[in-house]
């Protein structure tokens, strides 16, 4: 008797599984995300993505200036090493006193350039605040 009654929830059991990973529904798809310009962020302006792990937390578009912070779980000296070298770029460095809480100022024709480096605590990592002109269009 004990059989009987666990039958019918073993049959359900594939059933619901099927149903909630999306199987049995041929039409769900999912669109492709974009690999070009990162949500209105110019071609121009260098995003660290030197490693794998780099992600793009938040950024902000106001009216004057573009500010994306991104976070790795890198140490700076990687990406201090990525945006030093910026000239490569079409990049003019300003100021490099790039290290754990400093900043690297940079020009390219009408756009300034300014990347702050933090670590994070207990070596988890380090957080990049980006901040450059927005030119008109």
């Amino acid at each position: 008797m004990q059989y009987i009654k666990l039958l019918p929830l073993a049959a359900l059991v594939p059933a619901l599984l099927l149903t909630a990973c999306g199987g049995g529904n041929e039409n769900t798809e999912v669109a492709p995300v974009s690999a070009g310009p990162s949500r209105g962020v110019p071609d121009d302006v260098p995003l660290y993505t030197e490693d794998s792990d780099a992600k793009r937390m938040n950024y902000e578009i106001t009216d004057t200036e573009i500010v994306v912070i991104m976070e790795t779980i890198n140490g700076p000296l990687s990406p201090i090493t990525y945006y030093r070298n910026l000239a490569n770029a079409g990049w003019t460095m300003q100021q490099d006193s790039g290290n754990d809480g400093g900043t690297i100022l940079a020009t390219k024709k009408n756009r300034t350039l300014s990347v702050t480096f933090t670590a994070l605590p207990g070596g988890a990592g380090t957080l990049i605040e980006l901040r450059t002109t927005k030119l008109e269009e």
